[in-house]
């Protein structure tokens, strides 16, 4: 496996900065081992698509990314911060957006993302501490929210509550996107959100890593499409993608690196 990225101004090759970087992972959840000595670098940028099939373990590889969940065995680190060692500096890192959504039923849209930015600045910061109520009406006009933000998030539909999520990220603008599911419940006018946030977070050095049963996304050309089953990391899509390179099928080692496209 060979990295792809050029030093500026020369032929040799520079080492990319890893988004991602995993060793030897596994994940046990009872007595199941849902993931299986995972090894996966991905590096800063770039736009990952996991598939597989239901509890093949996609939400459980990014509620450990997010530090949710700890690792049985092995390791990893975001941004070069150590799962386990420098949580705080993870999570400050990431941004998680569940199948749901993960508001707060009981408040408005607006005062889900007003608490978001307020449990951001006592956690230590980043973009979403320090939203203003411009940039909060921004995010909910940006993803068609803006006539519902005084309206209880429990008389929203499931895409509503999905469009709430993706204003969450908007807002805070994490380093590395965690999407699990994001086109679920969502009309296509919101797929095609989907895709064009997505886009313009690559566009602005972001990494997404998105968990997705959907195939028929062609704007997006993600960088990789990856597969999850039986706990391994297999290569999935790959023809349609622009830029991967990876283990050899059955093995559960990858890499998706070089240079961030623009």
């Amino acid at each position: 496996m060979t990295e792809r990225g050029q030093a500026a101004g020369g032929g040799a090759t520079a080492p990319a900065l890893l988004a991602v970087s995993l060793r030897g992972l596994t994940r046990r959840l009872g007595g199941e081992l849902v993931l299986r000595g995972l090894d996966l670098d991905i590096a800063a940028g770039r736009v990952v698509v996991l598939r597989g099939s239901n509890g093949a373990g996609k939400t459980t590889l990014l509620k450990v990314l997010t530090t949710r969940l700890r690792p049985t065995t092995g390791g990893g680190a975001v941004f070069g911060n150590d799962l386990l060692r420098q949580a705080d500096d993870v999570r400050a890192s990431v941004g998680f957006l569940g199948v749901h959504g993960g508001n707060y039923p009981m408040l408005t849209a607006r005062e889900n993302l007003v608490l978001a930015a307020a449990l951001a600045a006592a956690s230590g910061g980043g973009p979403l501490a320090v939203a203003g109520d411009s940039a909060v009406d921004e995010a909910l006009t940006l993803v068609g929210l803006a006539d519902a933000s005084r309206k209880l998030v429990r008389t929203f539909s499931s895409g509503m509550k999905k469009r709430l999520g993706l204003a969450r990220m908007v807002l805070g603008d994490p380093r590395l996107w965690l999407l699990d599911e994001p086109y679920a419940a969502l009309d296509e006018d919101a797929k095609e959100l989907v895709d064009r946030l997505v886009i313009e977070a690559r566009l602005r050095g972001r990494t997404v890593l998105m968990a997705s049963h959907e195939s028929d996304r062609t704007e997006l050309a993600p960088d990789a499409v990856l597969r999850l089953e039986g706990g391994r990391i297999y290569a999935g899509g790959l023809g349609a993608a622009r830029d991967a390179t990876s283990g050899s099928p059955g093995t559960s080692g990858f890499r998706v690196t070089g240079s961030a496209t623009s």
